[in-house]
C-alpha cells in the first residue's frame, strides 16, 4: 500500500444480476472451479435434515458449482442470516466467513457484485469478518487502480465489524495515497464509538494527524528540492470534513477547525476518556428517560 506519510453494508453492495455475468469466457469457468474446490467435496454428502447450517451450505455450493450468480447471492444471504444467529464462539461462523472470503476473488467482479456483496456480508460477521478483510486490504494490489472502489467497499465492510482488530488496518490506510481509501477509513472509524477510552484516545491523535497533513499540502503548493511543487489535487479537499465528523462520532465534543482539534486533544489526552468523552454514555444520558 502506497503511503503519503510516516446500513446494513449489504443493503449498499452490488447485488448480483445474473443478466449482467458474462459466463463464457475460460478464464471464469477456470476461476469458478477453483472456487468451488474447497466446497464441493464437505458438501457431497447429503445434509442433515435438523442441521441448516448444512442445508445452507450444500444450496450455496450447488449454486457456485451450477455458476448461478443470482442464486449465489441469495445463498449467501442466507448464510449470512443463519450466522447472525450463531454464538460468537461457534465453528460454523468461522465456517462461513471462510466462504465468503473466497467469494472475493469471484471472476469478473464488476460485471456480477459477487465480491462486493462478500465483502460486505463479512462485515456482518464480527472478529472472523474482520480478520478476512484486515488481510484482504494488505495485499500489495489493493490500490491498483481497478481495485480502489473494491478496496475502499472492503474499508467500509471492515467498520461494520466494529471488532477491535480491525483498528490497525483502518489507521494504516488514514496514511494511504489515495483520497477516496482516506475518507473511506475515516468513515470505517466512525463506527468505533464502544472501544476503551485508550483505544479511542489513539484513532483521535491519528485522525488529527491525517487532517493536518491535507491542509498542510491542500491549502498551499509546498516546494520541494529542485522546485517542484507539492501538494494534493481537489479530491482531498474532502476529507476534513470527514475527519470532523468521526471525530464528533468519537468522542461528541465539536472544537471547530483542526487546529482547534489538536488544541482540545492536547488539553484533554491526559483525562480518562471512558468517563469524559465516552459517546456511549453521552448517548445514554441524552435518552428522555434515562435509559
Amino acid at each position: 500500500m502506497k503511503a503519503l506519510f510516516a446500513k446494513p453494508l449489504m443493503s449498499e453492495a452490488k447485488r448480483p444480476t445474473a443478466g449482467r455475468a458474462s459466463r463464457s469466457t475460460a478464464a471464469l469457468v477456470f476461476g469458478l472451479a477453483l472456487l468451488a474446490a474447497p466446497f464441493l467435496s464437505s458438501a457431497s454428502a447429503s445434509p442433515r435434515d435438523d442441521d441448516p447450517v448444512d442445508t445452507a451450505v450444500k444450496t450455496f455450493t450447488d449454486a457456485v458449482s451450477d455458476r448461478d450468480v443470482e442464486s449465489i447471492g441469495d445463498a449467501m444471504e442466507n448464510l449470512a442470516r443463519i450466522a447472525k444467529t450463531l454464538e460468537k464462539d461457534d465453528r460454523d461462523r468461522d465456517k462461513i466467513a471462510a466462504m465468503f472470503a473466497r467469494m472475493l476473488d469471484y471472476p469478473e467482479r464488476e460485471e456480477n457484485g459477487i465480491p462486493y456483496l462478500a465483502a460486505s456480508l463479512l462485515g456482518m460477521l464480527g472478529e472472523p469478518g474482520a480478520k478476512i478483510l484486515a488481510r484482504a486490504l494488505d495485499d500489495g494490489d489493493v490500490d491498483e487502480d481497478e481495485n480502489v472502489d473494491f478496496r475502499d467497499a472492503m474499508l467500509e465492510a471492515l467498520g461494520d465489524t466494529r471488532h477491535p482488530s480491525a483498528v490497525p488496518t483502518l489507521l494504516e490506510f488514514l496514511k494511504n495515497a489515495h483520497a477516496s481509501a482516506v475518507i473511506a477509513a475515516t468513515n470505517a472509524l466512525a463506527q468505533f464509538g464502544e472501544l476503551e477510552g485508550r483505544a479511542r484516545k489513539e484513532i483521535v491523535e491519528s485522525l488529527i494527524r491525517a487532517a493536518e497533513y491535507v491542509e498542510s499540502q491542500t491549502e498551499t503548493q509546498r516546494t520541494r528540492p529542485g522546485g517542484r511543487a507539492k501538494y494534493l489535487g481537489r479530491e482531498w479537499y474532502a476529507v476534513v470534513p470527514a475527519v470532523t465528523s468521526t471525530l464528533r462520532a468519537l468522542t461528541h465534543a465539536n472544537p471547530g477547525t483542526t487546529k482547534d482539534w489538536r488544541e482540545w486533544f492536547e488539553e484533554n489526552k491526559g483525562k480518562n476518556w471512558d468517563d469524559e468523552f465516552n459517546p456511549v454514555k453521552k448517548d445514554d444520558a441524552d435518552r428522555p428517560d434515562g435509559r
